[in-house]
């Protein structure tokens, strides 16, 4: 729980932005999802919600300001919890759905905008708040256009609007014909999905001397240059044995994205995506040496 999902571009995911299971706290604001897909028997492969809340109860969550094509509140894993609130988003495609199975109560939807061609705006279950949510421009459920709130964090990221759009976000007043955006939304449209903030390093000079070494026992594990750009050497320091038998490269979520048969003391890793990444070293001996590596966009 407790967790800040902000600002982000997703695209051609089953589900862009879900929660299950008791996840309460979590903000999830300012985001563009596009192209959900999935391949369920005779349901469409873009109907996949890319906001969804997935049951065993998770409660106490906002949705805010996020630009996605299906918002849905599903069976497959039983009732959400109460007081998750979806504020001043847009669903592009089928809209919002919950789904009757399983009636989930006490949700909230606030200035959400529906502009899909089918316009499905379906809730289920008792005791929602529904306030000023326009579906193909009829606001449901009530027709009003005052809508004081602009944000229900606890200062405005005013960041994530565009210029001139602070004061009037996405929902009413405005009307559907005059659609606010967000940052990421922007950004995708422009081609430039990626954005960080973070001050990386620049990584220094592929040179001998400026090895990492590792506090291990002998044999030691030279790693060089970490940061890197594509291409990293690695050495155990040693003319004979134990030689390097086999290296392994994982992404952080445990995917092996490359496996080398070695034998030789040293050995160049290339072509490796950027990110954070796990290198598993393996000696004649059978010792095994882990170690992160950090390789930045070229």
């Amino acid at each position: 729980g407790e967790c800040l999902i902000e600002n982000n571009v997703f695209k051609r995911l089953r589900h862009s932005m879900i929660l299950q299971a008791g996840a309460n706290g979590n903000v999830f604001s300012y985001n563009y999802s596009t192209d959900p897909y999935w391949t369920e028997v005779g349901l469409p492969p873009n109907s996949a919600g890319d906001i969804v809340l997935h049951g065993n109860f998770p409660y106490s969550n906002l949705f805010e300001g996020n630009i996605a094509q299906n918002i849905v509140l599903d069976d497959s894993h039983g009732e959400q919890g109460p007081y998750n609130t979806f504020f001043r988003n847009r669903a592009e495609g089928f809209g919002i759905l919950m789904s009757a199975v399983v009636p989930t109560d006490k949700q909230n939807f606030i200035g959400n905008e529906v502009t899909g061609g089918l316009g499905l705006f379906y809730l289920s279950g008792d005791n929602h708040f529904s306030y000023g949510n326009n579906v193909l421009g009829q606001i449901l459920p009530n027709p009003i256009t005052i809508l004081d709130d602009t944000t229900y964090y606890s200062s405005a990221p005013e960041h994530f609007y565009l210029p001139g759009d602070e004061e009037t976000p996405i929902g009413i007043p405005n009307t559907i014909d005059e659609p606010r955006s967000n940052t990421a939304k922007e950004r995708y449209e422009l081609g430039m999905p990626v954005h960080c903030e973070a001050e990386l390093p620049e990584p220094p000079p592929p040179n001998p001397t400026a090895m990492e070494t590792v506090d291990n026992p002998e044999p030691e594990l030279l790693i060089a240059p970490n940061p890197c750009r594509g291409s990293v050497l690695l050495d155990i320091g040693a003319t004979s044995d134990p030689w390097i038998r086999e290296v392994q490269v994982f992404n952080m979520q445990g995917q092996l994205l490359q496996l080398h048969s070695v034998r030789n003391a040293h050995y160049r890793l290339d072509n490796l995506p950027a990110g954070l990444l796990l290198i598993q070293v393996q000696l004649s001996d059978g010792e095994v040496f882990s170690r992160r590596l950090l390789v930045l966009i070229e």
